[in-house]
């Protein structure tokens, strides 16, 4: 087992393109829980940090969809199933103006950012959402690494809800529920934030 001091480099090299290939037809049976976010939200720009090839972009129901990762190979499929306008970028530096979408989102990109990048990494989520911020992440009641695909420290179980609550106090907690495999997800909880005001 390898400890891994750069996860972004991880993600953007071999090991994130073996990733995107055991992921390519991820997502069935997500369409219900983003047909109920849409209803919920109204967003009709929608923004993915670490989307990688696009399963749950595709299953968006309306809007104007994007998608930021680091991995380009992820990327180009996203850009194909998902219809999406696609970037390379980094999760720390996100390449838009400020509350340029109506819906951020995450999913399962939180547990792979390194502790030190987490509350800048919250930030920018926050930055670039205009009304809504949501994520779909491995939840605990306190901070797990585990220790994942080979690597020593790319996963981590943490409270993220109540992390984004303390680092962007200006956000507010409108709703939360778990997505089991049946919901086409792998038992995630989602929380989903309003900006206040």
């Amino acid at each position: 087992m390898t400890a891994t001091p750069n996860l972004e480099a991880l993600w953007a090299g071999p090991f994130g393109d073996a990733y995107t290939e055991r992921n390519r037809d991820v997502g069935a049976g997500r369409d219900a829980f983003w047909q109920s976010i849409q209803n919920l939200t109204a967003a009709r720009t929608w923004l993915e940090v670490g989307c990688n090839v696009g399963a749950n972009l595709r299953c968006v129901p309306t809007g104007k969809l994007f998608g930021v990762d680091v991995n380009r190979e992820a990327l180009t499929i996203a850009s194909e199933v998902a219809l999406a306008q696609v970037v390379v970028a980094s999760e720390v530096a996100l390449p838009f103006d400020l509350e340029s979408f109506d819906l951020v989102f995450t999913c399962g990109l939180l547990i792979h950012i390194q502790r030190d990048r987490l509350k800048v990494v919250m930030g920018e989520l926050a930055r670039v959402a205009h009304d809504w911020v949501l994520l779909m992440e491995y939840d605990a009641s306190g901070e797990k690494v585990i220790s994942w695909c080979g690597q020593e420290a790319a996963l981590w179980k943490a409270p993220y809800g109540w992390l984004f609550q303390e680092y962007v106090p200006w956000f507010r907690l409108q709703n939360k529920g778990f997505l089991p495999p049946l919901a086409g997800f792998d038992n995630v909880t989602w929380w989903l934030f309003r900006r206040k005001g």
